[in-house]
């Protein structure tokens, strides 16, 4: 004989309609939300140099607790540095390095070095950033470019290993493909060169919130970033960038495309009017009672 309830399963049992019980009916992907962006460069400098938050194009000027900031650091120069980025000295975690996607080194007559880094707001969010050597240099031009994202991973934040690129013989970064696994996942694609044309910028066409910026100093730096909505998970083949000043073969260029995860969220039902009852009926085994 199979297995028998007791009472059938029902009767003497209460059934509690108004129960605040929940029971999980399954889990999806959150929407990656922009929060905003900003562009700061400068001339070069050895100061340790502050950037404080003031984005645009988003929900805020400024991440809020849980946020994923993502920053593109680069410099033109003659010499590979050991490149990084910290939080500013207000917030959770003040001082504190941010986690390296990439550090590049282009080499040719005028070099490129281009670093990437993230980091998830703490319960305090950081005011803004710093460049703890500057841009190493006083003759190197260099400067920062910090997008935010919303609702990304928290616990695998990069949906595929990040791809780099470095480039000699021309200015034109041409960011790498990347193949992401998530449907739903951001594209974050980032490109930088050095030369030395004094005023510059880079476009892309097929980039949504796109930040371009230039520095002019012995050694010129331009630098871009922008985003892609991988809709369905695939690959994606950015386009090169396209500068606003004449190639030359004695510049250089590097880039990195990286893909941000969305997150996961559990989704709950409640048993009240569910129509799945708030009792555990007992049972035994080949036994009526």
């Amino acid at each position: 004989m199979g297995n028998i309830f007791l009472n059938g399963g029902m009767i003497g049992v209460s059934m509690d309609f108004n129960s605040t019980e929940q029971y999980i009916i399954g889990s999806e992907l959150a929407t990656l939300t922009y929060v905003g962006s900003q562009v700061s460069t400068r001339a070069g400098t050895t100061s340790s140099t502050n950037v404080l938050f003031s984005l645009t194009g988003g929900s805020d000027s400024t991440p809020q607790a849980g946020d994923l900031v993502v920053v593109l650091f680069a410099t033109a120069s003659t010499t590979n540095r050991d490149m990084n980025i910290r939080h500013n000295a207000t917030g959770t975690f003040a001082n504190a390095n941010y986690s390296e996607i990439a550090d590049l080194y282009a080499d040719d007559t005028t070099d490129t070095n281009l670093y990437v880094g993230y980091s998830f707001m703490g319960a305090t969010p950081a005011t803004g950033i710093t460049m703890p050597n500057g841009t190493f240099s006083n003759t190197d031009g260099g400067g920062v470019i910090i997008h935010v994202w919303r609702n990304v991973d928290t616990t695998t934040p990069m949906d595929a290993d990040a791809v780099p690129a470095t480039f000699t013989n021309t200015g034109i970064p041409n960011p790498p493909s990347i193949t992401t696994v998530t449907d739903g996942a951001i594209i974050l694609v980032c490109g930088a060169s050095g030369h030395t044309v004094a005023t510059s910028s880079f476009t892309a066409s097929e980039l949504s919130n796109f930040r371009s910026g230039s520095s002019s100093d012995n050694y010129d730096n331009t630098l871009a970033m922008g985003s892609y909505v991988k809709t369905t998970a695939g690959t994606f083949d950015p386009a090169a960038f396209t500068p606003s000043y004449t190639n030359n073969i004695a510049y250089s260029a590097a880039a990195v495309t990286l893909a941000l995860r969305p997150a996961s969220t559990i989704q709950y039902g409640n048993y009240k009017n569910s129509g799945i009852w708030s009792f555990k009926p007992l049972f035994k085994s080949n036994t009526i009672i």
